[in-house]
C-alpha cells in the first residue's frame, strides 16, 4: 500500500477486513437484529479514518539548508525566544550544590553557562529584556490536529547525533519552581540533528510512550524531507529549538496552519526569505 506510511498497513487493514467479513456474515448468515451490520459499518468507518491518518502523500520539497521546515502537519501553538536555565544531571552530579528537584519536571543542574550542545535535555524559560543573548534559542511548538497525518519528517539535512525516548517525569508536587508545563514532560522522543552548514537542532516529539515507531536512529544521516518517525496516536505535538545566534523565525501563515516539508519555520540569520 504505497499510499500508506510504512508500518501502518496492518493497523489499517485489520478493521477494514473485519468490517467486510462481518457485513458478509450479516447478509448471508445472520444479522443478529441489525447489530452485525452496525458493527461492520463502524469498523469500515474506523478503517477510513485510519487511511486518512496514515496517508503518505508525495510532496515536492524545495531543498534549502538555509531553511528549517515544519516536521509535521499541524497548527502553530507556541512561538517564543527562550534562555537556558539548566540541564539534566549525570549520576555523579546528583546531590551537587546546583542540583535541584523540580516537582513536575524532575532533576536539574541549575547552570545557564553550559554550551548549547544539546548533549542532554535542557531546562528553558522565556527570555526577558534583562537577559543576555548568550545561550538564547528560538522555540516553536506545532500540534497535530485530528485529521492531520501521523508522519514526522526531517526539517533539515544532517546527521542524528542523539536520539532517546524519555518517559513521563514522576510528579512529586503541584507547583513548579520554574513554571514549567506538565505536558512538556510526558513521554517524548528527543532527536538532535547536526548539519554541516547549520549547526545543531533539537526536536522533541510528544505523544504516548508506546506510540513512537522511528524509521531512523542515532548516527543515521537524513535529508531534508526524509521520514523520521511514525506516531500511532492522534495526540501529538512537536517542539523545535534552534540557537538564536544562527537562526531566526520565519514569516508564518496568518492561519497558523502548517504543512510538513512545505512551510518553513526558521531561516538562517543573514538570509532573506523568498
Amino acid at each position: 500500500m504505497k499510499f500508506l506510511a510504512s508500518g501502518s498497513e496492518k493497523r489499517v487493514a485489520i478493521p477494514i477486513i473485519a468490517g467486510v467479513l462481518i457485513l458478509l456474515i450479516s447478509s448471508f448468515v445472520d444479522d443478529v437484529y441489525g447489530f452485525a451490520t452496525l458493527i461492520g459499518i463502524g469498523l469500515l468507518l474506523q478503517g477510513c479514518l485510519l487511511v486518512n491518518a496514515y496517508r503518505d502523500p508525495k510532496r515536492k520539497i524545495k531543498f534549502d539548508q538555509n531553511l528549517i521546515y515544519t516536521p509535521i502537519d499541524g497548527t502553530l501553538e507556541i512561538s517564543q525566544k527562550q534562555v537556558l536555565v539548566g540541564y539534566r544531571p549525570s549520576k555523579k552530579q546528583l546531590g551537587d550544590e546546583n542540583h535541584i528537584i523540580d516537582p513536575i519536571s524532575g532533576d536539574w543542574i541549575v547552570d545557564d553557562s553550559k554550551n548549547l550542545d544539546f548533549s542532554t535535555e535542557f531546562l528553558w524559560r522565556q527570555q526577558t529584556k534583562e537577559d543576555a543573548e548568550n545561550n538564547a534559542i528560538f522555540r516553536i511548538r506545532i500540534r497535530k490536529t485530528f485529521l492531520d497525518m501521523r508522519t514526522v519528517f526531517s526539517p533539515i539535512s544532517g546527521k542524528i547525533i542523539a536520539q532517546e525516548l524519555r518517559l513521563p517525569t514522576k510528579k512529586t508536587g503541584e507547583k513548579s519552581e520554574f513554571n514549567v508545563l506538565e505536558s512538556d514532560y510526558g513521554a517524548r522522543l528527543r532527536m538532535v540533528i547536526e548539519s554541516e552548514d547549520s549547526g545543531l537542532f533539537e526536536m522533541l516529539i510528544h505523544s504516548k510512550a508506546e506510540a513512537f515507531d522511528p524509521y531512523v536512529f542515532e548516527n543515521d544521516s537524513v535529508k531534508q524531507g526524509d521520514k523520521l518517525c511514525l506516531v500511532h496516536s492522534n495526540r501529538m505535538w512537536v517542539d523545535i529549538r534552534v540557537p538564536a545566534k544562527s537562526w531566526n523565525l520565519s514569516s508564518l501563515k496568518s492561519s497558523n496552519i502548517l504543512e510538513a516539508g512545505l512551510d518553513s519555520i526558521f531561516h538562517k540569520n543573514g538570509d532573506e526569505e523568498e
